[in-house]
């Protein structure tokens, strides 16, 4: 019965469900609804479940089930503190908080999540991070912007307080970021090339796509501070000392260019390509599909600009 009320019932009331239903059943049942919230996680975030079921007492860190021993626990836990509902945010905190705190078991010895003398300051940081990253005051983030550092071990967490920072509301906080961001040296910083190279083509251009950021710009001569910033950027990731994956790194940032709606992004992306080492031998069908695009863009509207573009189109061609 209590399978069937966790399948169907809505997100609310099976929060009452589990409040209602677990204090009476016994300890041993405790797999078995951890099982069944993990099955019907599609119907409501599983988060908020874990996290009401940590405070009205269930026990999920025992020597006969740890939570922690759940290999998909730490995807779970990165979703819920990147969803954008402020909600299963506050119940990914709550119930990663516990994983911490909560002392180890035999069955958890495997888990990133334990605490111990060597990682306890680093979730200290991680919180701190956490929570200021999405603050409005430029002023309090960019201080602890190099702390971010101590999370290169860890990509996936490096990237979720990195897309909190690029996700701030307050457009100075977010300028603080992308400064921080484009100023990174792969060699010196502690960050994998493979990891900026992934994030610098999947994920920062969303951030880069708005003309606000590309202030005091001249069309003829590119006087954008900012500008300068990411074409240096992106020339970094593409002309990095691993020749091999030049020819993807050329394909990634111009298909990553073509994915934005901004016509000075594309072009201090584009301005990364000029002169790079490998160009035209990278463009393949699909590129040159891509630079036909480009080419069509509808961000263009000012001759100058549209010229401009073609030129650069021009440069990666031939």
């Amino acid at each position: 019965s209590v399978a069937a009320a966790l399948s169907t019932t809505s997100g609310h009331l099976r929060a009452l469900l589990l409040q209602k239903v677990m204090p009476s059943l016994p300890a041993s049942t405790i797999p078995v609804v951890y099982a069944l919230v993990r099955r019907y996680a599609a119907i409501a975030d599983a988060l908020l479940d874990f996290a009401i079921l940590s405070r009205i007492g269930t026990n999920l860190f025992t020597a006969e089930f740890d939570v922690r021993s759940d290999p998909g626990l730490e995807d779970g836990l990165l979703r819920g503190l990147a969803d954008a509902d402020g909600k299963c945010q506050k119940a990914a905190v709550y119930f990663l908080r516990q994983c911490i705190s909560a002392p180890s078991t035999a069955i958890s010895t495997k888990s990133p999540l334990l605490p111990s003398p060597d990682n306890k300051d680093l979730w200290t940081a991680f919180f701190l991070l956490y929570e200021t990253l999405s603050e409005p005051q430029a002023h309090l983030l960019t201080p602890l912007l190099p702390m971010l550092q101590r999370f290169t071990a860890a990509p996936r967490w490096w990237t979720l307080l990195v897309e909190r920072g690029l996700g701030n509301q307050s457009v100075a906080a977010r300028r603080a970021v992308l400064d921080w961001l484009m100023a990174l040296d792969d060699h010196t910083d502690g960050v994998s090339h493979g990891v900026l190279v992934q994030f610098a083509i999947e994920r920062l251009p969303v951030a880069l796509d708005s003309s606000s950021l590309y202030s005091a710009v001249d069309y003829r001569r590119l006087v954008s501070p900012f500008g300068v910033q990411v074409t240096d950027f992106y020339r970094r990731i593409i002309n990095a000392e691993d020749e091999v994956e030049r020819g993807r790194r050329i394909r990634g940032v111009l298909g990553a260019a073509a994915s934005l709606t901004s016509n000075m992004a594309i072009l201090f992306i584009l301005g990364a390509l000029v002169d790079s080492p490998g160009l035209p031998g990278a463009i393949d069908e699909v590129g040159l599909e891509v630079v036909r695009r480009l080419s069509e863009h509808r961000g263009f509207h000012n001759r100058q600009a549209r010229l401009l573009l073609h030129r650069q189109l021009l440069t990666v061609l031939t």
